[in-house]
């Protein structure tokens, strides 16, 4: 990773530590409320996708809050077959050229998808 995207990644872990020790907190004012992390909805998925233009440094960074809370298990990492950003990973990873990705996202209970 770059020095940028290392900076970055410290922030990014840092604050969802502190997110995630504190819990969901009281709203203020007549409605009761609860604000905080949500993950995205169970049974869904998101799709990250890399292009073979698509820098390492973006990848791992859109990954993060997944990797670091319990929403690791709905991400999938979509790796065009001329991208060397991943051989291997800690995800679930499909290789797919861009007709593929197109209908795996028009297929899939997608919650999100990051290009």
């Amino acid at each position: 990773l770059s020095k940028q995207a290392k900076g970055y990644a410290t922030v990014m872990a840092e604050y969802l530590k502190e997110a995630c020790d504190n819990g969901p907190r009281e709203g203020l004012g007549s409605r009761t409320s609860l604000y905080g992390l949500q993950r995205p909805p169970l049974g869904t998925e998101t799709i990250v996708r890399a292009d073979k233009d698509t820098p390492y440094d973006s990848v791992v960074l859109s990954l993060l809050p997944f990797l670091l809370t319990n929403a690791k298990d709905q991400v999938i990492l979509s790796v065009d077959k001329k991208s060397n950003v991943f051989s291997h990973a800690i995800v679930k990873v499909v290789e797919q050229d861009t007709e593929a990705f197109e209908r795996s996202i028009s297929a899939a209970n997608c919650y999100n998808v990051v290009e």
